[in-house]
């Protein structure tokens, strides 16, 4: 007789995968997963068909976390210093706070594993960030460069000060606006 599907067990595999997956890499076996969610390798596959499906489905799970919380309570209206500010905080906080879950968003978003297709939802959910971004970006030598740069700019940022908030939270507050500062100069005139 097959086993029920439970909201629980689905989400023991999903965790275990995160925190593996950050860990590990891609390559993180399913029996390691099966085995650190507590179930038998055999029900990873209940839930999804291939570890490439489990994959997927944590990368845009995670793309899907970080968004609302960049999101959450979002001022559709001021300045777009502010509005650019606001989204900052929303990606360094989450990134301090779930370091596994930004470990794991970083392998997953440089894996063949993730499909075009899927790449292109995680993409998608970002359009209003990456409309803000573009906005901020007046400086000429910053505009002439790909649109995807400026993101890649405060990427590159963001994670340096998530970093040093990591490595010295006393100064978390300090590491976030000079991080913010130095993004809003490197793009904005």
């Amino acid at each position: 007789m097959a086993r029920l599907k439970s909201d629980d067990r689905r989400s023991a595999i999903l965790s275990a995968t995160v925190e593996l997956v950050a860990q590990q890499g891609t390559g993180a076996s399913t029996a390691s997963i099966a085995k650190s969610a507590g179930v038998a390798e055999g029900s990873i596959f209940t839930y999804f068909e291939t570890k490439d499906d489990l994959l997927n489905q944590i990368y845009l799970d995670l793309k899907r976390d970080l968004i609302n919380a960049i999101l959450s309570g979002f001022p559709e209206r001021g300045d777009l210093k502010a509005r650019a500010h606001h989204v900052w905080q929303g990606y360094v906080a989450w990134g301090v706070s779930n370091p596994s879950k930004r470990k794991a968003m970083a392998q997953l978003s440089v894996s063949e594993r993730i499909s075009a297709g899927n790449k292109a939802r995680g993409l998608a959910m970002f359009a209003e960030v990456t409309i803000i971004l573009s906005e901020c970006v007046t400086r000429p030598a910053v505009r002439t460069m790909p649109a995807s740069y400026p993101g890649s700019v405060f990427a590159a940022i963001a994670d340096a000060t998530m970093d040093a908030i990591i490595t010295d939270p006393s100064r978390s507050a300090e590491y976030s606006v000079a991080g913010f500062e130095a993004l809003w100069n490197a793009v904005h005139e």
